[in-house]
């Protein structure tokens, strides 16, 4: 959804980072969100598999810290992961307070199957930005995240 079609004056929001934040991401859920709702993960989840996927040791809590949610949150994610048989916990043999994800054969099929479409769809919604604009976009933005987590 444009600005435009707001028929309001935008002048008091258009230049806040969160408003413009915000409509990014309403903007990317619309390219992105019919490539997921075909795979049946939420787009937490599907960040929740690839991150499982390139840390063999993740606990909830550096989940929840990577993902942006609470851990009573990344616990309902991963209790749907578990669910939907796309994940598993696993306890440490070192230490038994540690929980460990692994993702089940299911879940790298799923991940497979919809890697390419969601990157592909999230390069559509950036279109219209040269690839020197894309890099500089993402490092700004994770700029701003470090910040936050810095803190």
């Amino acid at each position: 959804m444009g600005f435009s079609e707001y028929n309001l004056n935008t002048d008091g929001v258009n230049t806040s980072l969160s408003f413009l934040l915000r409509h990014a991401s309403l903007n990317l859920k619309e390219v992105i969100g019919p490539t997921l709702k075909e795979s049946g993960i939420s787009t937490l989840e599907f960040f929740t598999l690839r991150l499982i996927q390139t840390n063999e040791s993740s606990i909830l809590r550096t989940l929840a810290n990577a993902i942006g949610v609470e851990p009573p949150a990344m616990n309902r994610i991963m209790n749907g992961l578990e669910d939907k048989e796309l994940a598993s916990r696993n306890k440490s043999i070192d230490d038994a307070r540690y929980t460990y994800f692994k993702l089940t054969n299911k879940g790298v099929e799923i991940l497979r199957a919809i890697e390419a479409q969601f990157d592909e769809a999230e390069r559509g919604a950036v279109k219209t930005l040269s690839n020197k604009e894309k890099e500089a976009l993402i490092a700004l933005l994770q700029r701003v995240i470090r910040t936050r987590t810095d803190s």
